[in-house]
């Protein structure tokens, strides 16, 4: 027993078979680099927010559709339900590209702000580099700034008693640095100003009238309080003062732990709360067993490949006096020994594939992650468990030949070539589920973003604007209206894209959203948005309104004016419906108010440019002429690009399954290799005797690859139920959707087959010119 794990032996024999050492060692390396990576992705998104010390009793206050709540709610809450021990209100400011442009001592920056309560640092356990939780925003004049912000904005002094100007009113000055936020549902913020400061950024109307729910609340429970028995009182006192719980927007409250709001299904509603996505946690545990199973299957494929040899040395042993059970627990040995130095390399593979799988995740995880104690368990349990798997039926092969057949030569190995045939069809499957699958998602996210919105997307330029001085937008227009590249401009406060402004009134016992867009004359000529009916109104700029807008008033094409709530809005003409957003959006009613270029009395918040030529090009001109004139980094984009950003989740998924999908192709090549090294060796006689006979070295080539093509096919038949299914299922989530083309399925069955061909050819064509002699004197 002491000589049971020969080593110098072992590592012979991975020197004289390199083929084998690399392929074995690779596969579960690839394997293993995937199950820690995904195992680091998953301990953090599932222990989000677990590092807060109240984390258990601090809750949001939501409802059936979002997080959100109006301006003040946190205070009447706090003095109605004595459950409520604090409150802690945040606002992550919104502009269009979610970014303001502040002011530095020596340059101006675009940053993310977010408003929060003065006890932000002492409600939760977010970390300070620098400052006192309770005093870093005691002042309203104070704003604590990211680690990551502080190294761009002030990379060669003190970051502490510098002023940051918000905006013409308001002028802070840093008070703390904090760590970058991240594993939360928080978002990363730039810095964190006093919530009071908001009044210097929204009417204050708006802070007073409990109509405009754009803040997230968080409350902390007394101890031993119980909230969630409170919601329907909770309930019933909003719907005494919140607008959208009087007009019944809104049917309840509910209190969410902190520790559930990442994975809740109740939306963050994007900018406010940063959430996770389970199903992209499923696709990678999916992803990851298969390539577990592919790299399995390729070590014992090419470990059974490898029998002669090996049954030759075990005879010998056998024949030594070695008992069964022992080789059979050395060559389990060998496996664990194979998985252990896969782990190690597959630790060097993720450790240099980390930035990026963070690009890919879009996750900020470091190295330490990866070395974590958790991960480190799963991976000696994995060396085990996967050891064991791998290493079981080549054992029970190798240790259970019978040493005097060996001798005598009349040992045959037709039985196993089962194993190696199921598992290379299985392979096949696999294969090309995951390329139909890839294809199909790429097609359905290509169908979606380029969906047809009734308006013209092609070469518009978006360019937010985001200063308050009239002035300086006048002389960017002014600029670039000289660039040869400009076909046409508007100036506009909303585009479709973005939506502009919503309106909700209470009609007839419904809810009804409007979507109010305000531009000069450009903008319709720009957009190509149809003008169906014009009232051609002496004097005024009154509002045309959408087809669905008539129908959802009910009104008449002739209506000359409508009441909206208390809103009285004059008609100056029908247009067309338009899509906003992208093809997913609600279909909301527009109301569109045209005012000449130069007496465009509401704010500009948007300048659309119609472009011409390359528009690439032009963008960069347009780039420089904003840059140079208003000092910041230009954020501008057509927004046929901001509309495949709307997909990026889609779009990201699909990429995901594609890098599996390559790596499953990869390792099916690596199997098929194995496959076919194992078939030749075991038929090189036939093979001889073929040729003995009259075969032609064409004709022999011809049927070993006929052979491994039928596997090809018997997969296909196999796989195309499969995908009809889960492709089907798929798209039925879609409203607007691909129909499931039989091209999918060609396509996936013809990939497979060719590198199937590619991969035995070489293989096939050595056999078959193999000297037939050879071959029998071998055997």
């Amino acid at each position: 027993m002491g000589n049971i794990f020969h080593l110098k032996s072992f590592l012979k024999f991975l020197g004289k078979n390199q083929i084998y050492t690399f392929v074995a060692i690779f596969g579960m390396a690839v394997s293993f680099m995937i199950v820690l990576l995904n195992a680091t992705y998953s301990e953090k998104e599932f222990n989000t927010d677990h590092f807060h010390k109240n984390q258990k009793r601090i809750y949001a206050l939501a409802n059936e559709k979002v997080f959100s709540i109006a301006y003040g709610v946190g205070d009447r809450l706090q003095e109605k339900f004595p459950e409520i021990e604090a409150f802690c209100q945040i606002n992550p400011f919104y502009h269009q590209d979610n970014t303001l442009p502040i002011t530095l001592p020596d340059r101006k920056l675009n940053a993310r702000l977010t408003f929060a309560d003065a006890n932000f640092f002492e409600f939760f356990s977010f970390p300070l580099l620098t400052g006192s939780p309770d005093q870093v925003l005691s002042s309203p004049g104070a704003v604590v700034i990211s680690e990551r912000f502080a190294k761009r904005a002030f990379p060669d002094r003190d970051p502490i008693g510098q002023p940051v100007q918000l905006n013409d009113s308001l002028t802070v000055r840093v008070s703390g640095v904090m760590k970058d936020i991240k594993n939360s549902c928080v978002r990363y913020t730039d810095m964190i100003v006093c919530l009071e400061n908001i009044r210097y950024f929204s009417p204050e109307s708006y802070l007073l009238n409990y109509n405009i729910d754009s803040y997230v609340l968080f409350v902390l429970a007394g101890e031993g309080q119980d909230l969630k028995s409170r919601e329907p009182d909770v309930t019933a006192y909003l719907k005494e003062f919140v607008v959208t719980y009087k007009v019944g927007a809104i049917d309840k409250a509910i209190f969410v732990p902190l520790t559930d709001i990442y994975f809740s299904e109740i939306s963050g509603y994007g900018r406010l709360l940063k959430q996770g996505e389970p199903e992209l946690a499923v696709v990678l545990f999916a992803m990851g067993v298969l390539i577990l199973l592919f790299a399995l299957i390729n070590y014992i494929n090419l470990t059974i490949a490898q029998t002669g040899f090996r049954i030759k040395e075990m005879s010998v042993r056998r024949l030594s006096g070695a008992p069964r059970f022992e080789l059979f627990f050395r060559l389990m040995l060998e496996s664990v020994c194979i998985c252990f130095i896969s782990f190690v390399i597959g630790l060097f593979l993720a450790f240099y594939f980390l930035p990026f799988a963070n690009e890919l995740l879009q996750v900020q995880h470091e190295v330490k992650d990866l070395f974590s104690s958790i991960n480190l368990s799963i991976g000696f349990l994995y060396i085990l468990l996967v050891g064991f798997l791998a290493g079981v039926i080549p054992a029970s092969i190798i240790s259970g030949a019978q040493p005097a057949d060996v001798v005598k030569g009349e040992l045959r190995y037709k039985s196993k070539i089962l194993y190696s045939k199921y598992f290379i069809i299985f392979q096949h499957v696999c294969s090309m589920l995951l390329i139909a699958t890839t294809i199909t998602m790429g097609a359905q996210t290509y169908h979606l973003a380029s969906a047809p919105l009734n308006y013209n997307v092609e070469n518009v330029l978006d360019i937010p604007v985001r200063w308050d001085k009239e002035k300086d937008t006048e002389i960017l227009v002014e600029e670039l209206r000289k660039l040869p590249c400009l076909e046409n401009l508007s100036l506009c406060a909303g585009t479709p894209f973005s939506a502009g402004s919503t309106i909700m009134v209470d009609i007839e016992d419904r809810i009804l959203y409007l979507q109010l867009l305000y531009a000069d004359s450009a903008y319709v000529d720009i957009l190509g948005i149809r003008i169906l009916q014009e009232n051609y109104l002496p004097g005024s700029y009154g509002f045309y309104i959408s087809k669905r807008g008539v129908e959802e008033l009910g009104i008449d094409f002739d209506t000359p004016a409508v009441m909206v709530g208390d809103l009285r809005f004059i008609i100056a003409g029908i247009i067309d419906d338009i899509q906003l957003r992208n093809i997913d959006y609600d279909d909301r009613p527009v109301l569109l108010q045209i005012q000449p270029s130069d007496d465009f009395s509401y704010g500009v918040e948007n300048i659309l440019l119609q472009v011409k030529g390359d528009p690439v090009q032009a963008y960069r001109e347009v780039k420089e002429v904003y840059e140079r004139i208003a000092g910041i980094e230009f954020t501008g984009k057509y927004i046929q690009e901001q509309i495949w950003e709307s997909y990026e989740y889609p779009a990201r998924i699909t990429r995901i399954v594609s890098v599996f999908t390559f790596i499953a192709v990869l390792l099916s090549v690596l199997g098929l290799i194995a496959i076919s090294s194992y078939y030749i060796q075991q038929h090189a006689k036939e093979i001889a005797i073929r040729k003995v006979f009259g075969s032609t070295s064409p004709k022999v080539l011809q049927h070993l690859i006929r052979m491994f093509m039928e596997y090809v096919g018997i997969a296909f038949i196999i796989a195309v139920p499969f995908v009809y299914y889960i492709m089907n299922w798929w798209l039925s989530t879609y409203t607007y959707r691909i129909s499931l083309s039989p091209w999918i399925f060609i396509a996936a069955g013809l990939f497979c087959a060719l590198v199937s061909f590619v991969t035995v050819f070489w293989q096939c064509r050595l056999a078959a010119h193999t000297n037939p002699a050879e071959s029998i004197r071998k055997e």
